[in-house]
């Protein structure tokens, strides 16, 4: 399978983080808790999978779009990468603080990695991102330590993919432009 190929790959090539975004079910989560069970079974313990969620993952009814809600799409998904150590998290967007150890120079580059859910709405066909994720995400960007000994901390932000269409995905795209100038005012000025 995909996972096996992926899971190989990471061993053979000492990957730090398997950063993965989502549709981990075919069509909707009726589907896809069998599949995700027998992933999570051939994740090690704290393996360096962190996963994000895609619109399927959060399909509860195809014909109608129906979503699950939130305590039901993180149970269904994220819960069993919590529980085997791969992430801390209690809700379907989440970040983590991460090193990755460059072994040819020895450096230590800090990261913070931010996922969000960009399908939180009660339709998983439509990109959305609430309020309470925005107000994550700015929170998220605003703590970020601005160094761990001497290495600065980068950021990854990473998210399941938008549709371009600017009559759906305006309000999603708007709210992470609008995170992401913070961000950028809020490193410019701590740098002046």
């Amino acid at each position: 399978t995909r996972w096996q190929n992926i899971l190989r790959y990471a061993e053979k090539y000492n990957v730090d983080k398997i950063l993965t975004t989502g549709d981990y079910c075919a069509d909707t989560m009726s589907d896809g808790e069998e599949y995700l069970s027998k992933i999570a079974s051939q994740l090690p313990m704290g393996s360096n999978v962190i996963p994000a969620m895609g619109n399927h993952d959060m399909a509860k009814v195809r014909e109608s779009g129906e979503a699950l809600t939130e305590k039901e799409a993180f149970n269904n998904v994220l819960k069993p990468f919590v529980e085997m150590g791969n992430i801390y998290a209690d809700k379907t967007y989440y970040f983590q603080d991460v090193q990755f150890k460059q072994s040819l120079i020895g450096d230590i580059w800090n990261y913070r990695i931010i996922v969000l859910n960009t399908y939180d709405g009660a339709d998983w066909t439509k990109a959305h991102i609430g309020q309470a994720q925005v107000n994550f995400l700015i929170d998220a960007l605003k703590t970020i330590p601005t160094k761990s000994g001497t290495q600065a901390y980068g950021v990854i932000v990473m998210m399941h993919g938008l549709e371009y269409a600017a009559s759906k995905t305006a309000d999603a795209l708007t709210k992470i432009e609008s995170a992401a100038n913070f961000y950028q005012t809020k490193r410019r000025n701590n740098h002046a």
